[in-house]
């Protein structure tokens, strides 16, 4: 219970601080705010309706795994779809004044440089677009694209975009390495199997 008041607060707090867009600006991410937590998302398809956003699926989730109220840069989401087994999720808003940057997909492979993009949330404060450096490290780490990049708690759903620009994953979760004592290496879902 104290948890969901908190999360709440927070929900709360990141509406009243989604940075403000004017219409001709496209917005490379999405700020996505849920009772349970926040996170990143990126745009993968605009119609004349709506924009469909990808997403880590525990972004948009409750503890059980059900779908919850999401926000996304402060505005009602109009549906979800989960993936049966992967940590995605994609996410449909209507369109309105704020526009998204469409980015493209393209496979993994390994050694090539990317750039992981999140947001980094601070309490108080509008949340930070990040960017970090990095290279892929294995195109198939138990299913996933281990990379070398930081990533914090925020940029979970954020994209992971090679040299040309495309993303090649979403922003998974950390894995301590068990092998090599203190490497922590970083795990995106592929958006192309």
């Amino acid at each position: 219970m104290k948890r969901s008041v908190l999360m709440a607060g927070i929900l709360l707090a990141t509406c009243l601080f989604v940075p403000s867009c004017q219409p001709t600006q496209k917005t490379e991410l999405v700020s996505i705010a849920t009772p349970y937590g926040l996170g990143t998302g990126f745009a993968i398809e605009e119609t004349p309706t709506y924009y469909t956003i990808l997403t880590a699926k525990h972004c948009v989730v409750d503890d059980l795994g059900i779908p919850t109220t999401v926000l996304i840069d402060g505005q009602l989401c109009s549906s979800i779809e989960l993936h049966p087994d992967r940590d995605l999720a994609w996410v449909r808003v209507p369109r309105t004044a704020r526009r998204y940057k469409v980015w493209q997909v393209a496979k993994a492979e390994v050694n090539q440089e990317i750039t992981v993009h999140g947001y980094l949330y601070l309490w108080g404060q509008e949340p930070q677009h990040t960017q970090y450096r990095g290279r892929v490290v294995s195109t198939d780490w138990e299913g996933y694209i281990a990379y070398d990049a930081m990533s914090w708690p925020g940029c979970s759903g954020g994209p992971v975009v090679d040299s040309r620009g495309r993303v090649i994953g979403v922003v998974s979760r950390a894995y301590l390495n068990q092998q090599i004592p203190g490497l922590m290496m970083f795990l995106a879902e592929p958006v192309i199997g």
